[in-house]
């Protein structure tokens, strides 16, 4: 007798807010993205960091803007509850305001470039 075994992984997604400067004073985002695609692939084809979750980002264009950048946290953050952190930020004054949200609503946040004025 000669028996196979299948077996199916579904993998809870983990999804990330990434609003990032695609346009504006500091329109870096496209290196931003790129890079953090590139990593979360990485993570999610090895499986060593996080196994059984698949990391997804979500971007969003903060236009380099602090008004912008809270106002796309504070919407899609209450639009849906998935998302797990925040990761993003390019401009000094765009991280200042998200991450006085992300701490208001208790929501980790790491950028990927902060750098200050």
């Amino acid at each position: 007798y000669f028996g196979t075994t299948t077996r199916t992984t579904t993998m809870m997604s983990l999804e990330i807010l990434a609003p990032i400067p695609l346009t504006g004073d500091w329109p870096a985002g496209q290196t931003l993205r790129l890079a953090s695609q590139l990593a979360e692939g990485l993570i999610n084809k090895e499986q060593r960091i996080l196994p059984g979750f698949q990391l997804k980002h979500v971007f969003y264009d903060d236009k380099c803007d602090a008004s912008k950048g809270s106002q796309i946290v504070l919407s899609e953050m209450s639009a849906k509850n998935t998302y797990i952190a925040l990761g993003g930020g390019g401009c000094s004054k765009v991280c200042a305001s998200e991450s006085n949200v992300a701490t208001s609503i208790r929501l980790p946040f790491l950028s990927y470039e902060c750098p200050s004025d």
